[in-house]
């Protein structure tokens, strides 16, 4: 059970210059000056039913958990990744900070198989598009909110045509839609759990193209007689849309061919990278979340 748990950590953790708008907007969280939209929800309404899909595009992203309990300690879990995409065809690298603990991770999404390599291991796994892109944690399409979610929406429109949109939301909707859409540690299963503030903004370009999409959300659970605050935060940004390429060489398809599947993978001979994983609590918790165990029962462990 062991090696079958780490194993499927492994594959499951690897796994803007724009057209026509020549556009400039920066990634700050304070409303840009410019023209104030009147009606900011119908307008950013309109942005996300009408948003595009560029053929090729580059994205980095960020997630990252910071967990404050209440004895006065804390553990972080941070997430990165640059992927570059033409037609459903990825060139990616991940890195993954848990608490000092860093694992890298690069690797290819061609035709509907993942290749990558992680601490010297190189493995496939056939899968599809939509679940290749949960294992880079971040959605890639915007947040599409219904107005009673809305506590709060402050719209502003540049004169390059970009638009920017800051959102706080209810909390009784930010709860559910963190949990559905964000939360890879499945928060929603400890006891006492809440969303006491959540914030989420989005720039959209002239044409219509997502630019980015920046979240905040402090979660409040409760656990083995501990109260621990979350504060989780995302970073969406796109950039060379219709411009960026994936291409590879003869010798990397030929490297790419010499990749085993990732159940052939045998990690007897690999215990000391594992027992590195198993000291790290948001790699646990990663691990007993995709494997659909306790996360209670983890705690309890770890404390």
């Amino acid at each position: 059970m062991k090696k079958i748990i780490c194993k499927r950590v492994v594959t499951i953790l690897m796994s803007l210059v724009l057209a026509g708008c020549q556009n400039t907007a920066s990634s700050s969280s304070v409303m840009e000056e410019g023209k104030k939209i009147t009606d900011a929800y119908a307008s950013y309404e309109k942005a996300v039913g009408n948003h595009v899909y560029g053929e090729s595009w580059q994205a980095d992203l960020s997630s990252n958990y910071t967990m404050s309990y209440s004895d006065d300690t804390k553990d972080t879990f941070d997430f990165k990744a640059s992927l570059k995409q033409e037609n459903q065809n990825v060139s990616f690298t991940q890195k993954i900070n848990s608490n000092g603990a860093s694992f890298d991770m690069e690797g290819y999404y061609l035709d509907g198989r993942l290749y990558n390599s992680y601490n010297g291991i190189s493995y496939y796994e056939d899968m599809t598009y939509d679940a290749f892109e949960k294992t880079m944690m971040v959605p890639f399409d915007p947040l599409k909110l219904e107005e009673s979610q809305i506590r709060s929406i402050k719209g502003i429109e540049k004169e390059d045509g970009t638009v920017q949109y800051v959102m706080e939301l209810q909390p009784e909707s930010a709860a559910s839609i963190f949990t559905d859409r964000y939360d890879v540690y499945g928060l929603a299963d400890y006891d006492d759990y809440g969303v006491k503030e959540a914030k989420v903004i989005q720039f959209y370009d002239c044409d219509g193209y997502l630019l980015q999409e920046k979240t905040s959300f402090t979660v409040t659970v409760s656990s083995s007689s501990q109260q621990v605050s979350v504060l989780y935060e995302s970073d969406l940004q796109y950039s060379n849309i219709n411009s960026a390429s994936v291409s590879v060489d003869e010798k990397t398809m030929e490297q790419l061919k010499s990749y085993v599947n990732y159940k052939d993978i045998d990690t007897s001979e690999d215990e000391p990278v594992i027992d590195t994983m198993k000291d790290v609590r948001q790699d646990l918790a990663m691990e007993l979340y995709y494997c659909g165990l306790s996360l209670e029962d983890l705690l309890a462990e770890m404390k």
